[in-house]
């Protein structure tokens, strides 16, 4: 049985994938989670308090970009992420589906465009 990791793995080995951690301008207050005031704020209050000591993950935009062998590229985005770090948002399905919309919109460019440019 071929697992989300395995798909990954199988793209990265055809494709240059990167993914950033953009800052979030959403604020974290009332984003971040919606479980109940009291859990809300807790969890909320753990979120501020990692992104204040410098923690990227906390609170981010995701950025995957993937770059084939013909120099063409594409990039999908997702805000409002808020992760353990890289390996744990690689780990959830969400990084898999953003590798398949930018593979999607590559394959569906012409690679002799790009030598046009």
């Amino acid at each position: 049985m071929t697992t989300e990791q395995d798909l990954i793995k199988a793209y990265e080995r055809e494709y240059d994938i990167t993914l950033e951690a953009l800052p979030e301008t959403v604020t974290v207050r009332g984003n971040a989670s919606a479980w109940g005031d009291e859990e809300d704020k807790a969890y909320e209050d753990g979120v501020i308090a990692r992104l204040e000591s410098g923690d990227q993950w906390a609170w981010f935009s995701a950025k995957v970009t993937v770059r084939d062998s013909y120099g063409r590229e594409a990039s999908d985005y997702l805000g409002c992420c808020c992760y353990g770090d890289a390996r744990d948002f690689k780990l959830g399905g969400m990084y898999l589906d953003m590798i398949k919309a930018c593979v999607d919109e590559i394959e569906q460019s012409d690679p002799l465009e790009i030598e046009d440019q």
